[in-house]
Protein backbone atom coordinates (compact mmCIF):
# COMPACT_ATOMS: atom_id res chain seq x y z
CA UNK A 1 0.00 0.00 0.00
CA UNK A 2 2.81 2.17 1.09
CA UNK A 3 4.42 2.09 -2.71
CA UNK A 4 0.70 2.53 -3.86
CA UNK A 5 0.50 5.84 -2.45
CA UNK A 6 3.86 6.94 -3.55
CA UNK A 7 3.45 6.49 -7.38
CA UNK A 8 -0.15 8.63 -6.63
CA UNK A 9 1.76 11.47 -5.46
CA UNK A 10 3.96 11.33 -8.45
CA UNK A 11 1.18 13.06 -9.61
CA UNK A 12 1.31 17.05 -8.07
CA UNK A 13 -2.89 18.01 -7.51
CA UNK A 14 -2.32 20.94 -9.62
CA UNK A 15 -1.54 19.21 -12.56
CA UNK A 16 -4.62 16.38 -11.97
CA UNK A 17 -6.79 19.23 -11.70
CA UNK A 18 -5.84 20.71 -15.10
CA UNK A 19 -5.65 17.69 -16.94
CA UNK A 20 -7.93 18.09 -20.12
CA UNK A 21 -10.56 15.71 -20.44
CA UNK A 22 -10.02 13.70 -23.42
CA UNK A 23 -12.18 11.29 -25.68
CA UNK A 24 -12.34 7.66 -24.76
CA UNK A 25 -10.51 5.90 -26.97
CA UNK A 26 -12.36 3.12 -29.26
CA UNK A 27 -11.87 -0.21 -27.67
CA UNK A 28 -11.82 -2.94 -30.18
CA UNK A 29 -15.04 -4.97 -29.59
CA UNK A 30 -12.89 -8.53 -30.38
CA UNK A 31 -10.77 -8.09 -27.56
CA UNK A 32 -11.16 -11.16 -25.28
CA UNK A 33 -13.04 -10.60 -21.54
CA UNK A 34 -10.83 -11.53 -18.65
CA UNK A 35 -11.80 -15.00 -17.42
CA UNK A 36 -10.51 -15.67 -13.95
CA UNK A 37 -8.70 -18.43 -12.82
CA UNK A 38 -9.39 -19.35 -9.71
CA UNK A 39 -8.20 -18.59 -5.98
CA UNK A 40 -4.28 -16.90 -6.45
CA UNK A 41 -2.10 -15.16 -3.91
CA UNK A 42 1.38 -13.79 -3.68
CA UNK A 43 3.21 -10.86 -4.63
CA UNK A 44 3.71 -8.31 -7.80
CA UNK A 45 6.12 -5.80 -8.27
CA UNK A 46 6.76 -3.62 -10.68
CA UNK A 47 9.26 -0.37 -10.97
CA UNK A 48 9.62 1.32 -13.93
CA UNK A 49 7.86 4.10 -16.04
CA UNK A 50 6.51 6.94 -13.81
CA UNK A 51 4.33 7.51 -17.74
CA UNK A 52 2.74 3.72 -16.85
CA UNK A 53 2.48 4.13 -13.19
CA UNK A 54 -0.97 5.36 -12.81
CA UNK A 55 -2.09 3.08 -15.72
CA UNK A 56 -0.31 0.11 -13.72
CA UNK A 57 -1.81 1.26 -10.30
CA UNK A 58 -5.46 1.27 -11.88
CA UNK A 59 -5.15 -2.07 -13.28
CA UNK A 60 -4.15 -3.49 -10.16
CA UNK A 61 -7.12 -1.95 -8.25
CA UNK A 62 -9.45 -3.80 -10.59
CA UNK A 63 -7.27 -7.16 -10.40
CA UNK A 64 -7.13 -6.90 -6.54
CA UNK A 65 -10.77 -7.16 -6.76
CA UNK A 66 -10.67 -10.17 -8.38
CA UNK A 67 -7.26 -12.00 -6.31
CA UNK A 68 -7.73 -9.93 -2.88
CA UNK A 69 -4.72 -12.04 -2.05
CA UNK A 70 -2.37 -10.60 -4.42
CA UNK A 71 0.13 -7.85 -3.20
CA UNK A 72 0.09 -5.29 -5.90
CA UNK A 73 3.13 -2.36 -5.65
CA UNK A 74 4.17 -0.21 -8.00
CA UNK A 75 6.92 2.15 -7.80
CA UNK A 76 7.40 4.78 -10.25
CA UNK A 77 10.72 6.31 -10.93
CA UNK A 78 11.75 6.10 -14.43
CA UNK A 79 11.96 3.88 -17.33
CA UNK A 80 15.83 3.73 -16.66
CA UNK A 81 15.01 2.24 -13.09
CA UNK A 82 13.31 -1.05 -14.57
CA UNK A 83 16.43 -2.66 -15.64
CA UNK A 84 18.33 -2.73 -12.14
CA UNK A 85 14.91 -3.72 -9.85
CA UNK A 86 14.34 -6.64 -12.75
CA UNK A 87 18.21 -7.75 -12.67
CA UNK A 88 18.49 -7.45 -8.92
CA UNK A 89 15.44 -9.16 -7.85
CA UNK A 90 13.48 -6.24 -6.85
CA UNK A 91 10.88 -6.50 -9.25
CA UNK A 92 8.58 -8.99 -11.21
CA UNK A 93 7.33 -6.40 -14.05
CA UNK A 94 9.77 -3.17 -15.39
CA UNK A 95 7.42 -1.05 -17.35
CA UNK A 96 9.67 1.08 -19.55
CA UNK A 97 7.95 3.86 -22.67
CA UNK A 98 10.85 2.76 -25.10
CA UNK A 99 12.58 -0.08 -26.01
CA UNK A 100 15.53 -1.36 -23.97
CA UNK A 101 18.98 -0.17 -25.51
CA UNK A 102 21.49 -3.48 -26.99
CA UNK A 103 23.36 -2.40 -24.36
CA UNK A 104 20.55 -3.02 -21.63
CA UNK A 105 19.67 -6.29 -23.21
CA UNK A 106 23.45 -7.30 -23.14
CA UNK A 107 23.64 -6.35 -19.24
CA UNK A 108 20.49 -8.61 -18.76
CA UNK A 109 21.93 -11.72 -21.07
CA UNK A 110 25.35 -11.13 -19.28
CA UNK A 111 23.51 -11.90 -15.46
CA UNK A 112 20.92 -14.72 -16.74
CA UNK A 113 22.26 -16.21 -20.02
CA UNK A 114 19.20 -15.34 -21.87
CA UNK A 115 17.13 -12.06 -23.48
CA UNK A 116 14.02 -10.28 -21.26
CA UNK A 117 11.10 -11.12 -22.21
CA UNK A 118 9.12 -8.07 -23.43
CA UNK A 119 5.20 -7.64 -23.79
CA UNK A 120 3.48 -4.40 -25.57
CA UNK A 121 0.69 -3.21 -23.37
CA UNK A 122 -0.75 0.13 -24.25
CA UNK A 123 -0.05 2.51 -27.57
CA UNK A 124 1.06 5.96 -26.37
CA UNK A 125 1.85 9.46 -28.48
CA UNK A 126 4.25 12.02 -27.41
CA UNK A 127 2.81 15.19 -27.57
CA UNK A 128 4.66 18.63 -28.21
CA UNK A 129 3.07 21.65 -25.90
CA UNK A 130 3.51 25.12 -25.96
CA UNK A 131 1.27 27.41 -23.69
CA UNK A 132 -2.53 28.05 -24.71
CA UNK A 133 -1.90 31.78 -25.29
CA UNK A 134 0.90 31.08 -28.12
CA UNK A 135 -0.30 31.37 -31.66
CA UNK A 136 2.08 28.40 -32.71
CA UNK A 137 -0.23 25.82 -34.45
CA UNK A 138 2.78 23.34 -35.67
CA UNK A 139 6.46 22.38 -35.74
CA UNK A 140 8.40 19.98 -37.82
CA UNK A 141 11.26 17.15 -36.75
CA UNK A 142 13.99 19.97 -37.89
CA UNK A 143 12.84 22.49 -35.62
CA UNK A 144 12.39 20.54 -32.94
CA UNK A 145 16.00 19.48 -33.56
CA UNK A 146 16.73 22.93 -33.40
CA UNK A 147 15.26 23.94 -30.57
CA UNK A 148 16.12 21.10 -28.36
CA UNK A 149 19.75 19.77 -29.78
CA UNK A 150 23.37 21.16 -28.59
CA UNK A 151 24.33 19.13 -32.16
CA UNK A 152 21.47 19.74 -34.19
CA UNK A 153 22.01 16.95 -36.74
CA UNK A 154 19.18 18.35 -39.16
CA UNK A 155 21.43 20.73 -39.95
CA UNK A 156 19.38 24.04 -39.28
CA UNK A 157 20.53 27.20 -37.10
CA UNK A 158 19.73 27.30 -33.32
CA UNK A 159 16.36 28.30 -32.72
CA UNK A 160 15.78 30.72 -29.63
CA UNK A 161 12.48 33.46 -30.29
CA UNK A 162 9.64 32.53 -30.71
CA UNK A 163 10.14 34.60 -33.79
CA UNK A 164 12.57 31.80 -35.65
CA UNK A 165 9.39 29.91 -36.02
CA UNK A 166 6.70 32.88 -37.65
CA UNK A 167 5.30 34.56 -35.13
CA UNK A 168 5.24 38.25 -34.94
CA UNK A 169 4.60 40.91 -32.78
CA UNK A 170 5.14 40.77 -29.45
CA UNK A 171 5.79 36.96 -29.78
CA UNK A 172 8.58 37.63 -32.20
CA UNK A 173 11.56 38.49 -30.05
CA UNK A 174 10.36 36.15 -26.88
CA UNK A 175 12.32 33.41 -25.99
CA UNK A 176 12.04 29.99 -25.94
CA UNK A 177 11.89 28.24 -22.78
CA UNK A 178 13.05 24.47 -23.28
CA UNK A 179 11.31 22.15 -20.98
CA UNK A 180 11.86 18.24 -20.69
CA UNK A 181 12.38 15.18 -18.68
CA UNK A 182 15.25 14.04 -16.94
CA UNK A 183 17.39 11.21 -17.96
CA UNK A 184 15.52 8.15 -15.90
CA UNK A 185 12.16 8.72 -18.09
CA UNK A 186 11.96 6.74 -20.94
CA UNK A 187 10.45 9.37 -23.06
CA UNK A 188 14.11 11.50 -22.82
CA UNK A 189 15.92 8.47 -24.81
CA UNK A 190 12.87 8.18 -27.26
CA UNK A 191 12.18 11.70 -28.46
CA UNK A 192 16.10 11.94 -28.38
CA UNK A 193 16.46 9.12 -30.91
CA UNK A 194 13.11 10.02 -32.85
CA UNK A 195 13.88 13.86 -33.52
CA UNK A 196 17.27 14.49 -32.07
CA UNK A 197 18.66 11.78 -34.26
CA UNK A 198 20.86 10.73 -30.97
CA UNK A 199 21.91 14.54 -30.71
CA UNK A 200 22.53 15.98 -27.30
CA UNK A 201 19.93 17.68 -25.56
CA UNK A 202 20.75 21.41 -24.75
CA UNK A 203 22.90 22.03 -21.55
CA UNK A 204 20.25 24.43 -20.51
CA UNK A 205 17.24 22.54 -20.66
CA UNK A 206 15.54 22.31 -17.32
CA UNK A 207 14.78 18.22 -17.03
CA UNK A 208 11.18 18.04 -14.85
CA UNK A 209 11.21 14.92 -12.51
CA UNK A 210 8.06 13.54 -13.77
CA UNK A 211 6.42 14.11 -17.15
CA UNK A 212 3.54 16.03 -15.87
CA UNK A 213 5.37 18.60 -14.16
CA UNK A 214 6.77 18.96 -17.86
CA UNK A 215 2.95 20.06 -19.14
CA UNK A 216 2.68 22.01 -16.30
CA UNK A 217 5.45 24.33 -16.92
CA UNK A 218 4.19 24.85 -19.87
CA UNK A 219 1.25 26.15 -18.78
CA UNK A 220 2.58 28.22 -16.41
CA UNK A 221 4.84 29.86 -18.92
CA UNK A 222 4.00 31.73 -21.82
CA UNK A 223 7.05 31.13 -23.76
CA UNK A 224 7.46 27.48 -22.31
CA UNK A 225 7.70 24.39 -25.19
CA UNK A 226 7.60 20.82 -23.87
CA UNK A 227 6.34 17.02 -24.86
CA UNK A 228 5.11 14.87 -22.87
CA UNK A 229 2.76 11.57 -23.28
CA UNK A 230 -0.65 12.74 -25.44
CA UNK A 231 -3.38 12.34 -22.09
CA UNK A 232 -0.96 14.49 -19.77
CA UNK A 233 -2.62 17.79 -22.03
CA UNK A 234 -3.54 20.17 -19.74
CA UNK A 235 -6.47 23.09 -19.58
CA UNK A 236 -3.49 25.81 -19.95
CA UNK A 237 -1.61 24.29 -23.15
CA UNK A 238 -1.87 23.48 -26.49
CA UNK A 239 -0.69 20.24 -28.39
CA UNK A 240 0.96 21.05 -31.88
CA UNK A 241 0.72 19.20 -34.81
CA UNK A 242 3.53 17.61 -36.02
CA UNK A 243 5.77 16.95 -39.15
CA UNK A 244 8.71 14.74 -39.54
CA UNK A 245 9.16 17.01 -42.71
CA UNK A 246 9.19 20.71 -43.06
CA UNK A 247 6.88 20.55 -46.04
CA UNK A 248 4.49 18.51 -43.71
CA UNK A 249 1.80 16.85 -43.52
CA UNK A 250 1.64 17.92 -39.88
CA UNK A 251 -0.49 15.62 -37.65
CA UNK A 252 -2.05 15.72 -34.57
CA UNK A 253 -1.59 12.83 -31.72
CA UNK A 254 -4.99 11.92 -32.34
CA UNK A 255 -6.09 7.97 -31.78
CA UNK A 256 -6.99 7.21 -35.55
CA UNK A 257 -3.92 8.88 -36.49
CA UNK A 258 -1.44 7.16 -33.76
CA UNK A 259 -2.64 3.62 -34.34
CA UNK A 260 -2.20 3.95 -38.28
CA UNK A 261 1.25 5.60 -38.45
CA UNK A 262 0.61 8.74 -39.29
CA UNK A 263 1.48 10.64 -36.08
CA UNK A 264 5.23 10.56 -35.94
CA UNK A 265 5.73 10.55 -32.47
CA UNK A 266 3.59 7.56 -31.75
CA UNK A 267 4.94 4.47 -29.20
CA UNK A 268 4.39 1.89 -27.80
CA UNK A 269 4.87 1.27 -24.04
CA UNK A 270 5.78 -2.20 -22.87
CA UNK A 271 6.27 -4.48 -19.61
CA UNK A 272 9.92 -6.51 -19.34
CA UNK A 273 10.16 -9.43 -17.31
CA UNK A 274 12.33 -12.20 -16.26
CA UNK A 275 11.13 -15.40 -17.51
CA UNK A 276 13.94 -18.19 -17.77
CA UNK A 277 13.24 -20.30 -20.96
CA UNK A 278 10.67 -23.02 -20.59
CA UNK A 279 9.75 -21.75 -16.37
CA UNK A 280 6.28 -20.74 -16.01
CA UNK A 281 5.24 -17.38 -14.59
CA UNK A 282 4.76 -17.03 -10.78
CA UNK A 283 0.37 -17.42 -11.36
CA UNK A 284 0.19 -14.09 -9.80
CA UNK A 285 2.40 -12.20 -12.55
CA UNK A 286 0.77 -14.58 -15.19
CA UNK A 287 -2.85 -13.79 -14.32
CA UNK A 288 -1.81 -9.52 -14.06
CA UNK A 289 0.01 -10.01 -17.31
CA UNK A 290 -3.48 -11.79 -19.03
CA UNK A 291 -5.54 -9.00 -17.37
CA UNK A 292 -3.50 -6.53 -18.95
CA UNK A 293 -4.69 -7.69 -22.48
CA UNK A 294 -8.16 -8.21 -21.71
CA UNK A 295 -11.07 -5.89 -22.75
CA UNK A 296 -11.43 -5.08 -19.22
CA UNK A 297 -8.20 -3.55 -18.91
CA UNK A 298 -7.57 -2.48 -22.26
CA UNK A 299 -10.99 -0.35 -21.64
CA UNK A 300 -9.64 0.99 -18.30
CA UNK A 301 -6.35 1.95 -20.52
CA UNK A 302 -8.86 4.03 -22.89
CA UNK A 303 -10.34 5.93 -19.86
CA UNK A 304 -7.12 7.00 -19.23
CA UNK A 305 -6.09 8.48 -22.47
CA UNK A 306 -4.05 5.74 -23.68
CA UNK A 307 -4.63 4.43 -27.21
CA UNK A 308 -5.49 0.39 -26.71
CA UNK A 309 -3.88 -2.48 -27.85
CA UNK A 310 -6.61 -4.17 -30.77
CA UNK A 311 -7.51 -7.94 -30.26
CA UNK A 312 -4.48 -9.11 -32.64
CA UNK A 313 -1.72 -7.72 -30.96
CA UNK A 314 -3.38 -8.27 -27.55
CA UNK A 315 -3.12 -11.96 -28.44
CA UNK A 316 -0.03 -11.85 -30.01
CA UNK A 317 1.12 -10.60 -26.42
CA UNK A 318 -1.00 -12.67 -24.03
CA UNK A 319 0.34 -15.85 -25.64
CA UNK A 320 3.90 -14.40 -24.60
CA UNK A 321 2.81 -15.29 -21.17
CA UNK A 322 1.37 -18.79 -21.56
Amino acid sequence: MKALLLALALIPAAALAQMTPQSVPPVDPELADYQPAGAIAGAVRAVGSSTLTNLLLRWSAEFRRLYPAVDLQVTGGGSETALPALIEGRADLGPMTRPMSDAEVQRFHAKFGYAPTRLTVVIDAIAVYVNKYNPLTRVSFAELDAIYSVRRKSGNAPIRTWGQLGLTGEWAGRMILVKGPSYDQGIYGAFRSLVLAGGDYRLDMRPEPVASSIVQAVATEDGAIGFASHFLAASRTKTLAVARADGGPYVLPTVEQATNGSYPLARKLFIYINRPPGVALAPAVREFLRYICSGQAQEIAARDGNFPLNASLASRECAIVE
